[in-house]
């Protein structure tokens, strides 16, 4: 079986060249692949190339292949159907995501109807049940609610079943755990690493948090100025790695967690959650 999306991108704007460059990666059916990077590495940029959402300023060249179909080749109407429902994308900022003036259920209806034909009594059972897959309430009177009667953690989670709810073969997950606390964050990574085994979707997951690559990544990406400085293992990436970029972003981050050893893989990848 072939990769489900190979890309080899470059992106440039007027005032600001390669923000990515020549970056090549691939990701098979089911795998978890992580790009880890500084702020302004090109991380978010990846995402919206992938689903073509930068703006018309941005020129992009080389190849987004998903199932073999070059998404840069595709037209706009191909690629709103593949948008959403093939491939998914979550951001991290839920608070904004979700409009404030509708209830759960509503905007959960509206997701579905974007792509689905059936009636919403089957799309309700389907949210329903990847509701609680997120470990959500599925009773009444939560879909009722608003999104400011939610906590930030379920407001995350209720982004993810919108993302989720068709099935994509692909979640772009895109800084998801930046604004919970400890303890959400390590829900949402088991979460994460639950609906792929039983979904079988594949996840691009974007963070700028090591602590939560070893925990859910097959493989890491280590993003340096809109290239890719390493990628291998979690166990590779922790324990040795090769790129004195990715020995330094490492230090840095052990500088600032010196309660947790990421030098030893044995002590926190192996770990599960």
């Amino acid at each position: 079986m072939g990769p489900l999306l190979r890309v080899e991108l470059s992106v440039n704007y007027p005032n600001k060249p390669k923000v990515l460059d020549n970056l090549s990666f691939e990701i098979s059916p089911g795998e978890i692949v992580g790009f880890a990077g500084q702020s302004g590495s090109g991380k978010s940029t990846l995402a919206l190339s992938i689903l073509r959402l930068l703006p018309k300023q941005a020129t992009v060249q080389g190849r987004v292949e998903f199932r073999e179909k070059n998404l840069l080749a595709c037209s706009a109407s191909e690629m709103r159907q593949i948008r959403g429902k093939e491939i998914a994308l979550a951001l991290q900022a839920a608070g904004s995501a979700l409009n404030p003036h509708l209830r759960i259920e509503t905007q959960i209806k509206e997701a579905w109807q974007a792509h689905e034909k059936a009636s919403w009594t089957i799309g309700r059972k389907r949210a329903l049940d990847t509701l609680a897959a997120m470990n959500l309430e599925c009773d009444e009177s939560f879909l009722r609610r608003y999104p400011h009667q939610v906590s930030i953690g379920q407001a995350q989670r209720i982004i993810l079943a919108m993302a989720l709810l068709h099935r994509p073969a692909l979640l772009i997950a895109d800084e998801p755990t930046s604004a919970l606390d400890l303890l959400a964050q390590v829900e949402l990574l088991t979460l994460l690493k639950k609906v792929s085994r039983e979904f079988g979707a594949s996840i691009l997951y974007i963070s700028h948090d090591l602590a939560t690559f070893r925990h859910l990544c097959h493989r890491i990406c280590v993003l340096n100025g809109g290239s890719i400085a390493e990628c291998g293992t979690p166990e590779k990436i922790f324990g040795n790695p090769g790129a004195e970029f990715t020995r330094n972003l490492i230090a840095a981050h052990h500088a600032l967690n010196s309660s947790q050893d990421f030098t030893d893989p044995q002590k926190n990848i192996s770990t599960p959650i």
